[in-house]
């Protein structure tokens, strides 16, 4: 019997129906966080929320009519949901000393999951909810839904709060530091309310988000969805010889005939949303690899400029049809000779396929500002062998990039994802200085139990800015809650601080010798068969000088323990910031970003 026990209880805590539970509710990031009993709300504001309705299969093959009922303590209250099909229908009552709101609304069936499935941020039913400034111990948020008329779950969270603290420090002036997300756009009634949590912590950049107000020296990135650059004429050749069927068209085409020709309605559409943008920003998501590009004309060129055979091309194709991205490993000579031309024509193909949308798009709309994200794949590393492509070749073209720098978490991660800006920022001064490099940045993979804390979201943030970063932002929104903002805010207070060196300074990293924090490599996995190896994880270090000072920045990225840093420099040391100094040495303390300030000469 107590097996059987807890083996049932095992199949609740996963979220799988037992005795016939047809639902249940998760919230996240909370309910992803194993152990834990509560959510947290920045107190105050109005905070976004995200859960994940979970139901059985047949359930989530069509829209379902739903009411949510939410029992809240006294000046909290819902003033907002999305992605309703139909609705939403709000009620609200007092009683027994708690605020009673109902949502009655018909839900989308791609926005429910099956149950007992990984929860997905792209899959929620949002609420904003409006949080006191004071909230009063015990406060609980307990949550009923219902379907045909029958209650089928309730949940209930105690409520953890945080405060934003010293808000009145300088704004950004030069940084950007940005939210990219895709899940709050729907909550178009409490959009303002969010805006001002989201600015409370310096955020002045956002992907989407349907505001009334259009704050000064904010950077609205409107989006084209991918498919409007696809082309039934002219579609993209994957390497098996399948054609898409959406997404990007064939490359070539485009930059033989231009982009107006092959892909107007794209176009059409990029000057419609840069239209729209207050900023005249506008960005698309394109993530290209060696495993398409292959169309007719594509092959015969590359085969005329780099001097491949017939058969070399029908062996190397052959092959990588079959290993995809383990093609680099497999041991051919001939294969591999071919792979190495191939990497270095797709990459400059869509590159410059990215150049002749730029262009014609420019020609319509010349003050406008075009932006890429794309992979973070930079210089001939594994992972861009694997992936057949580096994605920085385009930033030649753009006005700003967003490479996806998701590196993972923890120490070893946090100093990858510098290490990766850094190769970026080269990349960027060689080919094109104007283009802007905002990586993106990642607090938890979607549905992962596993995440970086607010502290290490903070320095990994930090390190990129200071490693050569025009600014950074965030993604996914929905996993940050009321643990996330008050760091947030104290890394823009932190790059507000500093930027000036960040920005206009000169890297003098060779003007300080440092020692005593130990060596080492670590190997990381950064793609399936795919390791580097990631040099000191445990700390990093730059210095900028500006105007006859040295901005001197030390990293320790290790949550356990502090770091000592013994400095020898002929600078003379002024100040420090966050650590310990003694004569020729910082101590700093656990998961913390140290800023000292040292006379050039």
């Amino acid at each position: 019997m107590a097996y059987r026990t807890l083996a049932v209880l095992v199949l609740v805590l996963m979220g799988v129906s037992v005795f016939g539970e047809t639902w249940q509710i998760r919230q996240i990031p909370a309910d992803l966080d194993k152990g834990r009993q509560d959510m947290c709300v920045v107190a105050g504001y109005c905070n976004p929320i995200a859960f994940v309705l979970q139901t059985t299969p047949e359930n989530c093959r069509r829209d379902q009519d739903l009411v949510i009922e939410f029992v809240l303590p006294i000046g909290f209250d819902v003033i907002d949901s999305a992605r309703g099909v139909d609705g939403h229908r709000y009620t609200r009552a007092y009683q027994d000393g708690a605020l009673v709101v109902t949502d009655s609304f018909r839900h989308n069936r791609h926005q429910l999951t099956p149950l007992g499935s990984r929860p997905s941020e792209w899959r929620t039913y949002k609420i904003a909810l409006r949080v006191p400034a004071d909230v009063k111990p015990g406060s609980r948020l307990t949550m009923r839904l219902h379907h045909q008329g029958r209650m089928e779950v309730e949940r209930t969270w105690d409520i953890r709060f945080t405060r934003l603290e010293n808000q009145d420090s300088p704004p950004l002036r030069k940084l950007v530091f940005g939210f990219y997300d895709y899940g709050y756009n729907g909550l178009e009634n409490a959009a303002d309310d969010i805006l001002n949590l989201f600015q409370a912590v310096g955020v002045n950049q956002f992907r989407v988000l349907n505001t009334r107000q259009r704050p000064p020296n904010f950077i609205w990135l409107s989006s084209v969805h991918h498919d409007f650059f696809h082309s039934r004429q002219h579609p993209n050749i994957g390497v098996g010889g399948e054609p898409s069927k959406g997404g990007f068209c064939d490359p070539e085409a485009v930059i033989a005939e231009g982009a107006t020709a092959i892909i107007p309605k794209a176009i059409e559409r990029l000057v419609q949303a840069v239209d729209s943008s207050p900023s005249q920003a506008v960005y698309i998501d394109y993530e290209p690899t060696g495993i398409t590009g292959f169309s007719e004309r594509s092959i015969q060129k590359f085969m005329s400029e780099h001097q491949v055979s017939a058969d070399d091309f029908a062996r190397f194709r052959e092959v990588y049809a079959r290993e995809k991205h383990q093609v680099y490993r497999v041991e051919d000579a001939v294969v591999q000779a071919v792979y190495s031309k191939w990497i270095a024509f797709n990459t400059r193909q869509s590159a410059e396929y990215i150049g002749a949308i730029a262009r014609d798009f420019k020609a319509l709309r010349p003050e406008a500002q075009f932006w890429v994200t794309q992979s973070c794949t930079c210089g001939m590393d594994d992972k861009t062998r694997a992936l057949g492509n580096d994605n920085s070749a385009m930033a030649a073209y753009l006005d700003g990039v967003l490479p996806q720098i998701y590196c993972g978490y923890g120490a070893t991660a946090a100093k990858r994802s510098a290490l990766v800006v850094e190769g970026w920022r080269r990349q960027i001064d060689r080919l094109n200085p104007s283009c802007r490099l905002i990586p993106l940045l990642l607090n938890r993979y979607a549905g992962a139990s596993v995440k970086n804390s607010p502290e290490m979201v903070r320095l990994q943030g930090l390190a990129a800015v200071a490693s050569g970063a025009d600014g950074v932002s965030y993604y996914f929104v929905q996993n940050f809650d009321g643990d996330y903002y008050p760091q947030l805010l104290r890394m823009r207070q932190d790059m507000a601080r500093y930027e000036d060196f960040y920005v206009d300074g000169k890297r003098v990293d060779d003007r300080f010798d440092l020692s005593e924090m130990g060596e080492g490599k670590v190997p990381m996995h950064t793609w399936p068969g795919v390791s580097v190896e990631v040099p000191n994880p445990g700390w990093h270090y730059t210095a900028h000088q500006l105007n006859g000072k040295i901005l001197l920045t030390l990293f320790n990225f290790d949550k356990d323990n502090e770091l000592l840093f013994k400095v020898k420099t002929s600078a003379q040391f002024e100040s420090a910031e966050n650590c310990t100094w003694n004569k020729s040495a910082a101590l700093v303390t656990t998961a913390e970003a140290a800023f000292l300030i040292f006379a050039a000469e």
